[in-house]
């Protein structure tokens, strides 16, 4: 079980970085337009 699980907890991590990453680029550019 903890190996068929472990893949998914990675996945959902690398989801959550994922998304805080496109959420910070969406700033950067908001502040962008914003000098």
């Amino acid at each position: 079980m903890k190996k068929s699980s472990r893949p998914v907890a990675e996945q959902f991590c690398k989801a959550v970085l994922y998304r805080a990453m496109i959420h910070n680029a969406k700033m950067l550019k908001g502040k962008a337009k914003w000098p």
